[in-house]
């Protein structure tokens, strides 16, 4: 009950902390968990604070992330003031938790300890946040294995710097130094030679390559990939291959309307979902050019935004399904059409027939019907709509499948003596 999401009414929160569990006060102690009363109550209260703290030692000590909110319980302060005490642990592992913390750039005077911090492990986690640290530090962090690779890809190059990156044993140092835009023309061509799939990533990605060695690289890249043997090497260029589909280009991304558009036709599908994901200003030839994209993702990408057509977000569910990887689902779409639940409820997919239950407006009989699927993903996914009849709620916590009985049982629209049944006949066994 501590770990789920959603707020805990004042009762209940005072109820879980009189089990005197220590981890449950840790759980609870947020505030989308619990009203201000409650959380002042377990600063107020020094068993249940140090049970908190220790809690999140615990949790340090082996290396769970935690927020900013729960690390600043290891202090008596709050915001800045908790952060320079964070900051000045002597516990390294403290500081890592802090600086990992951080999901937007810090204040620039806690930002600088943490990449000047002693230990490597917390520099390079200080490194991993945008902006860039500062100039001033690029030549120590460079200097180091453990933040080299953070800095590499924007760093001034020299030369002879570029060529010492290009040769470093570290891939990561290599793939970062490919992608740099200062990078010497000579080192980028002793690059491009290499026999190394991460480099030719890296440089496919670099805003400074020239058009015809871009293709040149990725024509290379997708032979490789494409062997049927197997083999490190044709196994890095498939990942390669996906990096380079999957990347939100930044620098793409930050070029002006008119630059932008000559990427519309940009055989690389991961330069076309960029557009598609930073383009609230394209134009309507472009936005209906996009919506047609032979990839997928690209397509997707554009479903995902405010002015998405109806048609559109209904040919990607029914053709390739809702992808579980993003939120909020497409079918959860305001433009998504509603007469769609229906057909999807008589589709031979199963796929389509589980996602017919998203919508709360499905017919009762329909719910019912899709209750006792053949396939228990559909079953499972009527246990929670309100439409779906009591007697075929009931029926579905004897099924044979437990998921889809703890499913059932977890419906609000049980009847409550029926809960307490439940609950006795779970304590008596």
């Amino acid at each position: 009950m501590a770990i789920q999401r959603g707020a805990l009414p004042d009762d209940l929160a005072e109820a879980l902390l009189a089990l005197d569990d220590p981890e449950i006060a840790f759980l609870i102690n947020r505030d989308d968990r619990v009203s201000p009363a409650i959380r002042a109550r377990i600063a107020n209260d020094p068993a249940l604070r140090e049970a908190t703290r220790q809690n999140a030692r615990d949790s340090i000590a082996k290396e769970w992330f935690l927020s900013l909110d729960e690390l600043e319980r290891l202090t008596d302060s709050a915001g800045p003031e908790a952060w320079r005490q964070l900051v000045g642990d002597p516990d390294p592992k403290v500081r890592l938790a802090v600086a990992k913390a951080w999901f937007d750039a810090p204040p620039d005077d806690i930002r600088r300890i943490l990449l000047t911090d002693p230990d490597p492990s917390v520099r390079a986690a200080a490194c991993q946040r945008p902006p860039p640290p500062p100039s001033d530090l690029h030549a120590s962090l460079i200097g180091h294995p453990a933040t080299r690779a953070s800095v590499a890809e924007y760093i001034s190059l020299t030369e002879e710097l570029a060529a010492e990156l290009a040769a470093d044993n570290d891939e990561e140092v290599r793939l970062a130094v490919a992608r740099n835009p200062h990078l010497p023309g000579s080192v980028r061509d002793r690059l491009a030679a290499s026999n190394d799939p991460i480099v030719w990533a890296g440089l496919i990605l670099n805003q400074t390559t020239p058009e015809s060695l871009r293709a040149r690289l990725n024509a290379d890249l997708d032979e490789l990939h494409e062997q049927r043997e197997q083999s490190e090497e044709v196994e890095i260029a498939r990942l390669m291959a996906l990096v380079i589909r999957d990347e939100d280009v930044q620098w793409l991304a930050e070029l002006p309307l008119h630059a932008r558009m000559k990427y519309l036709d940009s055989p690389y599908a991961g330069f076309r979902r960029t557009l598609a994901r930073h383009g609230n200003d394209l134009p309507a030839e472009a936005i209906a050019k996009l919506q047609r994209d032979p990839d997928l993702m690209v397509r997707e990408t554009m479903a995902r935004r405010p002015d998405a057509p109806a048609e559109l977000l209904e040919r990607i569910v029914r053709e390739h399904g809702d992808n579980p990887k993003y939120r909020p689902k497409l079918v959860d779409h305001p433009n998504f059409p509603k007469t769609a639940f229906a057909t999807f409820a008589n589709s031979p997919e199963p796929r389509l027939r589980a996602l017919a239950c998203r919508d709360p407006q499905l017919p009762a009989l329909v719910v019912a019907r899709l209750s006792g699927d053949t396939d228990a993903f559909v079953r499972r996914s009527t246990t929670g709509h309100p439409n779906l009849p009591i007697e075929d709620l009931m029926r579905l916590l004897d099924d044979e499948d437990l998921d889809i009985v703890e499913a059932a049982a977890a419906s609000a629209a049980l009847p409550l003596n029926l809960m307490h049944q439940l609950v006795n006949r779970a304590t008596v066994s």
